[in-house]
């Protein structure tokens, strides 16, 4: 195939393309009013239902089944024996995995590199100057 015959066909399947994108813009606007529409009438319907219904009493449901602890103002939470339990527990294990790779596996903590000898450095490079100076 010539650069001419390359371009035709490229021209050609972007009209095509251009074509099939305008003709989905279409039906899209067409189906968005549509659902708009839908939605007004979901919302009427709902609305209606709601006057016929009249005032009702309001439930207050509290969350969850267990016990219910009010909060206080400025005072410690109020726990219970389960929650410091399962507190110490998780803590304990916690600690029990930190410490235990710090001992069984140290180069994770301290780094893989063998420490510097301090001893064998001069006071020149400690940065201390020398004793007769004044």
């Amino acid at each position: 195939m010539e650069h001419t015959e390359i371009d035709a066909a490229h021209r050609e399947n972007t009209d095509t393309r251009l074509r099939k994108m305008h003709e989905r813009e279409g039906r899209e606007a067409e189906s968005s009013n549509m659902s708009s529409l839908g939605r007004a009438v979901g919302v009427l319907r709902v609305g209606s239902q709601i006057l016929r219904r009249g005032t009702q009493k309001m439930v207050v449901r509290k969350a969850g089944g267990g016990p219910h602890i009010e909060a206080q103002y400025r005072q410690y939470p109020q726990l219970t024996k389960n929650q410091k339990f399962h507190a110490e527990l998780i803590s304990g294990a916690m600690w029990f995995w930190i410490l235990w790779h710090c001992w069984h596996d140290p180069d994770a903590v301290f780094g893989h590199f063998p420490w510097p000898d301090a001893s064998s450095w001069t006071d020149e490079e400690l940065g201390i100057p020398p004793d007769d100076e004044e």
